[in-house]
């Protein structure tokens, strides 16, 4: 069993020093746009290959979450992050978040990677 094998797709949420509620989530591919938007908020330019990438993650070699919140009634992707799996899964290899959310976010976002993709003792 793997150490992602006992966590549901939607396990984790964490309230925001500005009383925000973000939920922790795998990537799906209906995110593309959601993506792209987070980038563009972000300041990012990515092409949708890119992004594609990211949604089409084989998920026994790298963990794609995104990080949501709920916006005017409707979920929004508000941070993604990925990390490498294997032995010497340490550190995310992209954390992006909305600059509107800041550190907070992303400190919870990289560090629930992390604790994802630490193998099962």
């Amino acid at each position: 069993m793997s150490a992602l094998d006992h966590r549901s797709s939607v396990d984790a949420a964490e309230q925001l020093p500005d009383g925000t509620t973000v939920q922790l989530r795998r990537v799906r591919l209906r995110d593309l746009d959601a993506l792209s938007s987070l980038a563009a908020r972000g300041g990012i330019v990515c092409e949708e290959f890119e992004l594609a990438r990211l949604v089409r993650s084989d998920p026994a070699e790298r963990l794609v979450m995104c990080a949501t919140t709920v916006v005017d009634s409707t979920e929004t992707v508000v941070g993604i992050g990925v990390i490498e799996l294997g032995r010497s899964a340490t550190m995310p290899s992209l954390i992006l978040v909305d600059p509107a959310y800041g550190r907070s976010l992303a400190r919870w976002l990289a560090e629930s990677l992390v604790d994802r993709a630490r193998p099962a003792a």
